[in-house]
C-alpha cells in the first residue's frame, strides 16, 4: 500500500464503524 491507499482505508473505517456505532444508538 501507499501512505495514501492506507489513509483512506483508515478513513473508511472510521466512517463504517461510526455508521454502525450511530445504527446500534438508535436501535
Amino acid at each position: 500500500f501507499s501512505r495514501f491507499e492506507k489513509l483512506d482505508l483508515m478513513f473508511l473505517g472510521f466512517i463504517s464503524f461510526v455508521l454502525v456505532a450511530d445504527g446500534l444508538r438508535l436501535c
